[in-house]
């Protein structure tokens, strides 16, 4: 899980507390009790973000550096990941998002199996949706207007909700890039499309948080 002190939006996001747990502990719990994974990381450039890991985690998760450069706001993310990639030895890497809150042990566990069961190269995760989409210059991507389809007919598509990846180590290495190969997917529910990114969101992330509290 790449955590980054900056941030434009809301400074300390990753560490913001909502439903009482700081941002980047609903996530990373998640992938501890789904005990998919050798090791946990978290890769930051901030004192007070590896102080709040690692109170709340104990060594459970393992917090190393990251450097200046990938913790720009204009930097890809591939960028923190290859420096991961270039000081620990694994076979595939789950690139974890602390801005979706609403990933499950459950997530994690099933994901995996579709990655092993399909022999996947990398697997991203994301929500149905069976909405017409067109870009700004008019042009219609996923469907023909003079054939437009009932929407129970409609097989849809598939958004990213940037919840969580896996990638061969080999993949990372040859492309620089979190997909590549033979790509997979899995699916998540609608709500699972929200993410934190701006003061908007907070409201909206914190009563889906409530009510799944709720309901589990």
């Amino acid at each position: 899980m790449p955590l980054r002190g900056g941030s434009k939006s809301i400074p300390l996001k990753n560490i913001l507390e909502i439903e009482g747990k700081p941002l980047f502990a609903w996530a990373l719990e998640s992938a501890v009790a789904s005990e998919c994974f050798d090791a946990i990381l978290v890769a930051t450039d901030s004192p007070q973000i590896e102080e709040a890991v690692q109170s709340w985690f104990g060594d459970q998760v393992t917090v190393v550096p990251r450097t200046t450069e990938s913790a720009t706001h204009t930097a890809a993310t591939e960028l923190v990941m290859m420096e991961v990639c270039k000081k620990f030895d694994f076979a595939v890497m789950s690139l974890i998002q602390a801005t979706s809150p609403l990933t499950k042990p459950e997530h994690f566990v099933e994901a995996q199996r579709v990655f092993i069961e399909e022999s996947l190269d990398s697997l991203f995760t994301g929500v149905e949706k069976k909405s017409f989409y067109w870009s700004f210059k008019n042009k219609p991507l996923n469907y023909q207007p003079t054939k437009r389809p009932r929407r129970q007919d409609f097989e849809g598509c598939i958004e990213e909700n940037g919840a969580f990846y896996y990638t061969k180590k080999e993949i990372l290495e040859a492309h620089h890039s979190r997909l590549g190969g033979k790509i997979g997917h899995y699916l998540m529910s609608e709500s699972t499309v929200f993410e934190l990114d701006e003061p908007a969101d907070v409201e909206v992330i914190a009563a889906l948080l409530s009510k799944m509290k709720g309901s589990s």
